[in-house]
């Protein structure tokens, strides 16, 4: 079995910034959601 339990995609460019890289408020709120346990 694999070890990832999530494959995220940024098909729409919704997450990643124009510079490929997720912002620092898009970081804490995917911490903040795993923490929570989704």
């Amino acid at each position: 079995m694999s070890k990832y339990k999530l494959i995220v995609m940024d098909m729409d460019d919704t997450l990643m910034n124009h510079e490929n890289q997720v912002g620092e408020e898009t970081k804490d709120y995917l911490i903040k959601i795993q923490d929570e346990g989704y």
